[in-house]
């Protein structure tokens, strides 16, 4: 579904879709569905060399490779679909697989979700194909991951600790877009003393 709602595929206020309530998302940017908790839906995201038009046409170029279909190119957005052949007399499954390279910064922000269908809200949900296959990519691609501190969720709440975790912020939260101090707390940035997170810039 595209359009203008957290879920729908697309960009929305700078970021990609919230994943959708099945167990078969993987996204750089979300990281609080009720199914997809963050220590099988988040992917850390990746950052690349060169400029971002040659990123994207990378990614377009790994996208065809792998099988997947280009079907959107709009600014810094791709999207894509890959097929799934399912069993006989089933309809194949589609994945939705969407990158986002900024051009003020060098990192790419992804998300791959099967549409929903019998398979994809199933326990075992797609088996872990769109994780393996963004993977995949990203190794074709020669480019690494960045490890991404945030949202520390302290498990001594006063003290830091082996046993805390971290994770991204959600674009469920609407009130994100309004404000222009991005290191105040919110639900997501429950850690104060976190330092406020900077994008890479290019050089010139």
């Amino acid at each position: 579904q595209e359009g203008d709602c957290a879920d729908c595929i697309g960009v929305q206020r700078g970021t990609l879709a919230n994943c959708p309530d099945a167990p078969t998302c993987a996204s750089s940017q979300d990281d609080q569905g009720p199914k997809a908790q963050w220590s099988n839906a988040f992917r850390e995201p990746w950052v690349y060399e060169g400029t971002p038009e040659q990123a994207r046409e990378k990614i377009k170029f790994q996208i065809k490779r792998f099988g997947g279909k280009v079907i959107r190119v709009e600014g810094d957005y791709i999207r894509s679909e890959f097929r799934t052949q399912n069993l006989p007399g089933q309809p194949d499954e589609v994945d939705d697989v969407e990158f986002l390279v900024p051009a003020d910064d060098c990192l790419v922000q992804f998300r791959s979700a099967r549409r929903p269908s019998k398979t994809s809200s199933s326990p075992a949900g797609d088996f872990g194909a769109n994780k393996r296959r963004l993977e995949d990519i990203r190794i074709a691609l020669h480019w690494e991951k960045v490890p991404v501190l945030r949202n520390r969720k302290r498990a001594l709440i006063f003290f830091e600790s082996p046993f805390d975790t971290f994770g991204p912020a959600s674009g469920d939260d609407p009130a994100a877009s309004e404000r222009d101090d991005l290191a105040a707390p919110t639900k997501f940035d429950s850690d104060p003393l976190s330092l406020p997170v900077e994008p890479l810039r290019l050089p010139k």
